[in-house]
């Protein structure tokens, strides 16, 4: 199987990189095929601008995206690594989601509504953040990142979502905690081939 992993996390020493480690290694021992767009370390251009939008409904995209698009179009399994901020993905992530998922590559649409065009494809996240769980799930937090990757991106492209995983507490965990939790990367690795 063919894993793309988009990474979106500015420093290589956080336990998020640790996390995008690990999960590589997990992909790699088990014969699949695996990608990293490391978003920070290839300086990604998150803005869309107007021209960026016209050239890909003319399925002209500009070199940076024609080249995105193709890694997306290798993927079978497509997995977002990145923590919260703000109560949502960092600009680089949004960005990647903006201008490489465009109109004419990833959906389409007209009056009649719109269609996905990366059927077959999976869809999967993993995402980190500071606070324990209980204030992510008190504000609905949690529901509403699921909402924006399911019942919009997934459904708008015709991605199938495969599932989520989020890591709470990062700043307070212990080595021991952390541990664990790459293990968990291991065995969510094992459930995506």
């Amino acid at each position: 199987m063919n894993h793309l992993i988009i990474y979106a996390h500015p420093d290589p020493k956080s336990f998020n990189h640790a996390i995008l480690d690990a999960l590589v290694d997990a992909l790699n021992a088990q014969g699949h095929q695996v990608r990293v767009r490391d978003l920070y370390a290839i300086q990604f251009n998150p803005f869309l601008t107007d021209e960026d939008e016209a050239a890909c409904i003319k399925n002209q995209p500009p070199d940076d995206i024609r080249a995105e698009h193709q890694h997306v179009a290798w993927a079978d399994m497509i997995i977002f690594i990145g923590p919260l901020w703000w109560g949502g993905l960092p600009a680089a992530a949004k960005g990647y989601m903006d201008r490489v998922f465009s109109n004419g590559f990833a959906y389409t649409g007209d009056e009649s509504g719109v269609k996905g065009l990366l059927s077959g494809k999976k869809l999967f996240t993993i995402m980190t953040g500071d606070a324990p769980a209980s204030v992510y799930e008190d504000t609905g937090l949690f529901e509403g990142i699921n909402k924006i990757f399911d019942a919009i991106f997934a459904d708008f492209c015709g991605l199938k979502v495969a599932g989520h995983k989020y890591f709470m507490g990062i700043s307070t965990s212990s080595d021991q905690d952390r541990k664990a939790m790459l293990d968990e990367v291991k065995k969510i690795a094992a459930q995506l081939g």
